[in-house]
């Protein structure tokens, strides 16, 4: 009996002990290292794992026994846990499908990289979106853009059965070129994907609804995809029109703004902006430096799609290879319990990134007040909702959803002046999922939810 108890405490050790290689592995050989931080918590669990093995050789026979038939208890449970969390990702990505056909009949279901190939036969000059976030990486830029590709079609995204394009303005946003003659400029829009317009053409996005307005005289949208209220600070210092601005609004997005914040703090360009209150790129007049760091940009992507595109087109050809090597990966993940760490232990890395960035929130915001006050031009704080905010309404609606209490406290603390999406347009509006792409699924706005928001944000500041 002792040789069998000792054979427990040696298959608990070689398992801990694979857990560990297999960390390992993950960290330093998959990523190269570069996650090593966030790869921490496993390898403490693995080393903790492997301490209470050695400590198993001490238990007593009977103890062993309890504490095996546990743990084979709640592996046993966390596999059926897993295997639904599975089979629930599955139903939800075949529903999102029979959602988009029941939208739209025609749902548009070519892949990016086939839609630029065909929107290149139409017209050669069609480029990619090339976002500022892109560069978040680069450390070594020697300029930043913070916008796309200047007087050019541009091909946008789909979440709503068509591909979005824009022809974009003198400077690469997504405006109306005339749009910078104005004197009069009633609206300057900052924000992200959900302020640049994804994925609706622009006379649909946030902007696009305001200038149809008859009272408005113009608008101007500077708003581009993964922005965050640095970056955005940012461009607004490089493009700035020199006419009456009456109102900029920043546009908050709660589900992404934050953790990149915390990212763009740490670009050493960007991080100027927010040190050195004369920090100036000029970017008006860097433009084929601009242009040369897109396109480069760009082609990056356009490889990789490219190469992407090749593994689809495999796929299509060798279904059936394709499908047992899609099982083996769902084996895999099912192995490594993938989607229960993804709702137990990732989610919370959101949160975390967060947390660290809330006193330079608040620094930036108070930026913006002086800068803009000393033009004498109002400024708004546009708040965004996400839509896990009403998948679960009587949950998720509330002050501690994405910090949601802690950013209007900041606002209220700086007295600025505070639109706040979620009560203007969503808490009485019957079924607020028809205000998204993909109705319960998410996506960004579809073009009601971006008119919805346009009225709501006129209407506050009019009256």
């Amino acid at each position: 009996m002792n040789n069998n108890s000792k054979i427990i405490s040696y298959i608990f050790l070689s398992i801990s002990l694979l857990l560990l290689f297999y960390v390992f592995y993950k960290a330093q050989i998959v990523h190269g290292g570069l996650e090593s931080v966030y790869y921490l918590k496993y390898y403490f669990f693995s080393f903790s794992l492997i301490i209470l093995s050695f400590f198993s050789f001490r238990l007593s026979k009977e103890k062993k026994f309890i504490i095996s038939t546990v743990i084979i208890a709640s592996v046993f449970s966390l596999y059926i846990a897993e295997i639904v969390l599975l089979k629930i990702n599955d139903y939800e990505d075949t529903a999102i499908k029979k959602f988009a056909l029941k939208k739209n009949p025609n749902f548009d279901f070519r892949n990016p990289y086939e839609a630029y190939l065909d929107f290149k036969k139409i017209n050669k000059d069609y480029v990619n979106t090339v976002f500022p976030k892109h560069f978040i990486l680069d450390y070594e830029t020697k300029v930043y853009p913070m916008s796309g590709f200047k007087n050019k079609p541009v091909l946008f995204c789909n979440e709503n059965g068509y591909y979005a394009t824009y022809q974009s303005d003198r400077y690469g946003f997504t405006n109306p070129d005339s749009e910078w003659d104005k004197e009069n400029i009633d609206y300057l829009l900052l924000g992200d994907s959900a302020t640049h317009g994804a994925c609706v053409f622009e006379k649909d996005n946030t902007a696009g609804n305001l200038r149809s307005f008859k009272d408005v005289d113009g608008v101007l949208n500077l708003g581009q995809a993964g922005n965050d209220q640095l970056i955005e600070y940012a461009t607004l210092k490089e493009y700035l029109p020199k006419g009456k601005i009456k109102n900029v609004l920043i546009f908050y997005h709660e589900n992404n703004d934050l953790p990149g914040l915390a990212l763009s703090l740490k670009h050493p360009i960007l991080k100027k902006y927010f040190d050195d209150e004369n920090f100036f790129q000029d970017l008006k007049n860097r433009d084929d430096e601009i242009t040369k760091a897109l396109e480069h940009s760009m082609n990056i992507r356009i490889v990789v799609a490219k190469d992407t595109q090749k593994v689809v087109d495999w796929q299509k050809a060798n279904k059936k290879t394709h499908e047992r090597q899609k099982l083996k990966v769902k084996i895999r993940n099912t192995i490594v319990f993938t989607r229960i760490r993804t709702e137990l232990i990732e989610g919370d890395r959101f949160e975390e990134a967060e947390e660290d960035v809330f006193k330079e929130f608040e620094e930036i915001l108070m930026k913006y007040k002086v800068f803009l006050k000393e033009k004498d031009i109002n400024l708004y704080f546009v708040y965004l909702p996400d839509i896990r905010r009403y998948v679960d309404n009587e949950k998720n609606n509330n002050d501690d959803l994405r910090h949601y209490g802690t950013v209007k406290e900041i606002i209220k603390k700086l007295n600025i002046n505070f639109i706040d999406i979620n009560v203007e347009v969503f808490k009485n509006h019957t079924n607020p999922f028809e205000l998204f792409a993909y109705g319960r699924f998410g996506g960004h706005f579809n073009e009601m939810g971006y008119r919805e928001t346009a009225k709501a944000v006129h209407n506050r500041i009019r009256n």
